[in-house]
């Protein structure tokens, strides 16, 4: 299931910001226009980065129901995604693209289809509707204990 409705990719300004420009796509998709640095106060981002956590608060601290789970699922994110909920989810990006290993990195995953995970990575030139392997990106979730952050939009 690909989201049909587009969401909006906006590449992270900042190093560290990954998890609020990922909230900022959400917002965006739900209509809400907010600035990642907005979203990186709200959710009190350090040059440390965001934990799942702070995500889901700083979301409900604008209004948008959020969660946060670990050690979630595929059928988590399918379900997610059949509810036109794009999701985020921290992965370590080595596992996708090589590099060093052990560096928490969110993106928002948009479908997962024939074998691949579609998704917006902010950290990356072309970041846009990117595509993976549905074993290497579980491989890269896994290691980052399958977080995933659902929001949902109050009427």
């Amino acid at each position: 299931m690909l989201i049909k409705r587009k969401v909006p990719y906006f590449r992270q300004e900042k190093w560290f910001t990954c998890g609020p420009a990922c909230l900022r796509m959400i917002f965006a998709y739900f209509g809400i226009d907010v600035t990642e640095k907005v979203l990186e106060t709200t959710c009190e981002t350090t040059e440390l980065g965001t934990i799942p956590t702070q995500i889901s608060t700083g979301a409900a601290k604008l209004g948008v129901e959020s969660i946060a789970t670990k050690n979630a699922d595929i059928e988590d994110i399918r379900r997610n995604l059949e509810d036109r909920l794009p999701v985020i989810v921290l992965i370590d990006p080595s596992y996708i693209y090589g590099g060093i290993a052990g560096f928490g990195h969110f993106i928002v995953v948009l479908g997962v289809e024939e074998g691949e995970v579609i998704y917006h990575d902010p950290d990356v030139s072309d970041g846009e509707f990117r595509r993976c392997e549905i074993e290497k990106f579980l491989n890269a979730w896994t290691i980052s204990k399958k977080w995933v952050i659902v929001c949902k939009q109050k009427y």
